[in-house]
């Protein structure tokens, strides 16, 4: 009896690997792909899984119970407690590329994987009710530096080599932040880092305007807003053709797949905003100023085109997961007009930490308008430029940030 049991669970575990493993090479996948990976019948699946919705259930349960134990388990430190957290993604990639796909591609996962944690964790419960007894700027730097961290431990949990010299820079980062003696040309040069008083003027002069959005284009807009309404994965060349109007066959003209329309429409808008990053960094004396530009202007984009908030939420998500390769030609032309050379010192080395930098900044800022367009327009919550501003001086100052109440 106990060893049908055995043999019952370690066939059910199997399963589950498969599609743990499976989802580290894309979200989808199916009951056909197990049963090949496991050389078995899809009868021996439906033996211990009704449906696929039964296997997916399972898998969050298995991700939900390892995550509360992660948060319960960490240390009493920020730093400790990113540790334990990366240390449960990278021991099981397959949890993380899970977290992957329902975080970027479902509005309201993250509430939801919030309100379950909470009723199963005693230690973010604890931290909750703290939380509603603060004011709203203090509730602000704990949602900046809750946001920081999120995005942060799913770049270095990654489980790739080309990525594991600037996860580590990542991480020591997220401790001491940019003001730590490892960027000697902000160690040696404190005079760089712009006070509160510098910030307001470079504010004032990096004002985006409607006009600066150029004109509409009908096929990008129905891109995403098909994106919008259906996600990533649910839109198809038949829903863009039924927003524009027009036959499916004329969409096939220009292009040979949805993969093509998606990424001519990523580099437009990444083009688009690049342009005008490139244009407002010139008011930056120093990296440190024009990182604050590139984070402000970015936002001001995304907040005056909302519509495209879906697809950036996509673009990050893709950006996380691909490797930071070595220093190319087109490293070199996003870094032009950034003065990084006396940051990060002028070799191959510090190129990659700059443009790594300079990602990090822009997956961070598109985060904060997500998650201030989610919350909506509550009474209690704080501006998009003090959510910048706020982020500006966590990375700054790493950890330390929790000092820095007056920064807002």
């Amino acid at each position: 009896m106990n060893e049908n049991a055995d043999k019952t669970n370690s066939r059910k575990d199997q399963i589950l690997r498969s599609a743990f493993e499976l989802m580290q090479n894309g979200e989808k996948w199916s009951l056909s792909e197990i049963s090949a990976k496991l050389g078995i019948s899809k009868t021996a699946i439906y033996r211990h899984f009704s449906n696929k919705a039964e296997i997916e259930a399972e898998m969050d349960e298995l991700f939900v119970s390892g995550l509360t134990e992660a948060v319960e388990q960490g240390g009493s430190t920020p730093n400790s407690l990113r540790t334990r957290a990366i240390d449960f993604f990278k021991g099981n990639n397959g949890f993380l590329h899970l977290f992957f796909g329902k975080f970027f591609s479902s509005p309201e996962y993250e509430l939801a994987l919030f309100e379950t944690l909470l009723k199963r964790s005693p230690r973010l419960a604890e931290w909750n009710a703290r939380a509603a007894k603060m004011d709203a700027d203090r509730r602000a730097i704990e949602e900046i530096s809750l946001i920081k961290n999120i995005i942060s431990v799913m770049i270095i949990s990654v489980n790739e080599p080309k990525m594991e010299v600037l996860q580590k820079d990542l991480l020591a980062l997220l401790e001491n932040g940019l003001k730590a003696d490892d960027f000697p040309g902000i160690a040696a040069n404190p005079q760089n880092i712009p006070d509160n008083k510098r910030l307001d003027e470079l504010d004032g002069l990096c004002v985006l305007q409607p006009s600066d959005l150029g004109e509409a284009n009908r096929f990008f807009e129905a891109i995403a807003a098909s994106i919008r309404e259906n996600g990533i994965h649910g839109t198809t060349i038949q829903k863009i053709a039924e927003r524009m109007g027009t036959a499916k066959s004329s969409l096939y003209f220009y292009y040979n797949n949805k993969q093509e329309m998606l990424k001519e429409l990523v580099l437009s808008e990444t083009e688009a905003m690049k342009a005008l990053c490139d244009r407002y960094s010139a008011h930056g004396r120093n990296f440190l100023e024009q990182l604050y530009i590139l984070m402000m202007v970015q936002s001001q984009y995304l907040l005056l085109r909302p519509d495209i908030l879906p697809v950036f939420n996509w673009i990050r998500y893709e950006i996380i997961r691909t490797p930071i390769d070595h220093p190319n030609p087109e490293t070199e032309k996003a870094l032009e007009g950034f003065l990084w050379q006396d940051f990060f010192g002028k070799d191959k080395r510090g190129e990659a930490r700059a443009m790594a930098t300079l990602k990090w900044a822009s997956i961070l800022s598109t985060s904060i308008v997500i998650q201030h367009n989610r919350k909506g327009s509550r009474s209690d919550s704080v501006s998009i430029r003090q959510m910048n501003r706020l982020m500006f001086h966590s990375m700054l100052a790493g950890d330390k940030i929790e000092s820095e109440k007056e920064s807002i």
